[in-house]
């Protein structure tokens, strides 16, 4: 027998790392970011070298596409003008980390030993039991659906101030609970209950353990959404879970897929359009007394809740020295953003990141999502993964991306409301950037043969398993060799 290289011999240390990471960063572990940050580089290097023989030059250009406006974006949000007050070690692993979970999802794809149902379960295990711990301490303190049975005794003082309970609940943060915005935990319960879209493909008969985990991770977090209640996180479950039954059953139906299609062209039509008027409803003065005369136009570009902290944030980044990261603390030509546009979370997560990096890192990140769409949407039709892989990862992709354009709250700390957890920082989001990384697929090649890790059909036949295109689970008996 030839001998087995280093890599060949110890790559489940690489494996073991990052199951543990994806554990550990689901899990949160209280938000500790920047241990996760620098742990995510160190454990992206260990990846990457134990996989390193298995990327080819078909991997360089999805992969650049990707990685070069991430890192791009990743230097304006860690460097620019907004974070300048921050410590270099911030500076440093706000920019590592988001490029480093992108290198640990393409390496993870490229392990032998990997295996995509354990990252499920560990991704799927560690925001279960979060949400879990944190739903059962805000039940004790508050009780069920208690914003709708204290509607009218809501407020209590805590340090001198007024605070309500509508929007708020205990979460585990650090080794202490501490009240949160059901913003932020939503999130997590969200993300919880997407994991039951896996069930639509996955049989107790056939893997009864999986069957199981799936539907107490996503029982989890359905509960705790139904218990608060958040509405909000309600209606993006559905949607994210709409998401997962059209490609359960009409994925290969071509009307159907032209109706996406171009329903998809006009919803991103309005938003381009929407998003050009407000920009110039902030930045030209005749647009905007145009749209303040109109008491349509005004209600939608300057009066709702979510404009009057938007508008201040794209007004600031508008200008020339504010265009690679807002500056909060000094007064430039006479003009400095309030600061309580720079203390109120948006809800928006793009404009989040307008805020952190300025008008270049969002534009960098619309590149990077245009060509992670691309990537995502070419994974779905070719890679050789389980259905229920796949559909998992789509609707954790659906809700993040809803929840977070809508609930994203990066002062989500009630008693502390300078706590500022930075969107681009956040620990979902590294995980979504792992999802990406792990699913891009090499140019121009839909098959790329690799012996594979644990499967099921394993445990019938005891021959070595090939499976086309980096999955290593779940292959189909007819395709054993």
């Amino acid at each position: 027998m030839a001998s087995k290289t280093f890599q060949e011999e110890y790559e489940s240390i690489g494996t073991f790392l990052v199951l543990e990471l994806l554990a550990l960063v689901s899990f949160g572990l209280g938000g500790v970011s920047l241990i996760f940050q620098f742990a995510g580089f160190i454990i992206a290097l260990v990846a990457t070298f134990f996989a390193f023989k298995n990327y080819s030059k078909e991997d360089l250009k999805p992969i650049a596409l990707i990685a070069v406006p991430l890192l791009l974006m990743s230097i304006f949000t860690s460097f620019g003008k907004f974070f300048e007050s921050y410590n270099i070690l911030a500076k440093l692993g706000s920019f590592l980390s988001l490029i480093s979970f992108l290198a640990i999802g393409l390496s993870a794809r490229r392990l032998k030993s990997f295996s995509t149902k354990n990252a499920i379960l560990c991704i799927g295990g560690g925001l279960a039991l979060v949400t879990l711990v944190s739903s059962v301490s805000t039940w004790v303190q508050y009780g069920l659906f208690y914003p709708l049975i204290h509607k009218n005794a809501a407020n209590y003082y805590y340090d001198g101030n007024l605070y309500s309970i509508l929007n708020e609940m205990s979460w585990l943060n650090g080794f202490k609970f501490e009240e949160v915005s059901q913003n932020y935990g939503g999130l997590f319960a969200l993300l919880c209950a997407c994991m039951l879209a896996g069930l639509l493909y996955v049989k107790p008969k056939e893997d009864k353990v999986m069957f199981i985990s799936l539907a107490v991770i996503g029982g989890i977090g359905l509960i705790s959404i139904l218990s608060i209640p958040n509405f909000y996180a309600l209606v993006f479950f559905v949607i994210a879970f709409l998401g997962a039954l059209y490609y359960r059953f009409l994925k290969d139906n071509k009307i159907a897929n032209n109706i996406l299609k171009y329903a998809l062209l006009v919803v991103v039509g309005i938003v381009v359009v929407m998003v050009v008027v407000a920009m110039l409803n902030v930045s030209a003065e005749g647009v905007h007394n145009f749209i303040a005369n109109s008491s349509f136009m005004n209600r939608i570009f300057n009066s709702n809740r979510i404009m009057i902290l938007v508008n201040p944030i794209l007004e600031a980044a508008l200008k020339p020295f504010n265009l690679f990261g807002i500056n909060t603390t000094q007064y430039i030509n006479g003009y400095k953003i309030p600061d309580s546009a720079i203390l109120s979370s948006t809800g928006v997560f793009e404009v989040e990141i307008i805020k952190e990096g300025g008008i270049i890192a969002f534009i960098l990140f619309i590149v990077f999502a245009f060509f992670a769409y691309e990537s995502f949407g070419r994974y779905l039709r070719k890679s050789k993964d389980a259905d229920y892989v796949k559909v998992i990862f789509l609707t954790l992709l659906l809700g993040f991306i809803f929840y977070s354009t809508l609930c994203s709250d990066v002062f989500p700390v009630t008693h502390n409301e300078t706590a500022y957890y930075p969107f681009t920082r956040s620990l979902p989001f590294f995980v979504m950037i792992f999802i990406i990384g792990y699913t891009i697929l090499p140019d121009g090649k839909e098959e790329i043969t690799y012996a594979s890790g644990p499967v099921e059909s394993e445990k019938k036949e005891k021959k070595e398993v090939i499976d086309d295109d980096y999955s290593f689970d779940d292959v189909k008996e007819e395709e054993i060799i």
